[in-house]
């Protein structure tokens, strides 16, 4: 038990004195303490529209990160010309137009994903994550010269088909 604090059995919590063991609390008290609020507050709630800005919000950021990975290739690899640096070597990338506008994208991209989560549950955000994948793909073949191999272009099918799949029924 912790020093100082006094716990009853009607509280439903179990303490142990294991310092690595973690205090087991049971949810429906904690529930009803609240006043019947939960965490995540209740989807039937929400307005219908709030789940279409989450999806929105979700392909926006799978398009931003796809288009980033892209530039900041391309920016590392002009760099690489620029400063006869090998890959991997050197901070010249730091100096290039086309990898901090890869990143800015990265930021933008991330804070999307983080956006989508409060309008959308969970189950409809993450799997247009995939998205990014499929964005990065195609787009590396036109500015990066790149060939996506048979098995590459199975894959951004199935991701496209899953996310789809997924995000379809809801």
């Amino acid at each position: 038990a912790l020093a100082g604090v006094k716990h009853t059995p009607s509280q439903s919590i179990a303490m142990t004195t294991l310092p690595h063991e973690v205090a087991h609390v049971n949810i429906q008290d904690i529930y009803a303490r609240s006043g019947g609020v939960s965490l995540g507050g209740d989807p039937s709630t929400k307005p219908a529209s709030y789940k279409f800005i989450g999806l929105a919000l979700a392909v926006g950021s799978g398009l931003f990160i796809g288009v980033s990975f892209v530039l900041k290739k391309y920016g590392l690899l002009k760099a690489n010309e620029k400063y006869n640096e090998e890959a991997g070597e050197g901070y010249g990338y730091l100096k290039n137009f086309y990898w901090w506008a890869g990143m800015i994208l990265m930021i933008i991209g991330e804070l999307c994903n983080f956006a989508a989560y409060m309008f959308a549950d969970a189950i409809l955000v993450t799997p247009l994550g995939a998205l990014s994948v499929v964005v990065t793909a195609l787009l590396s073949g036109f500015f990066l010269k790149e060939r996506l191999s048979f098995v590459g272009k199975i894959g951004c099918f199935n991701c496209i088909v899953g996310s789809i799949g997924c995000t379809g029924g809801n």
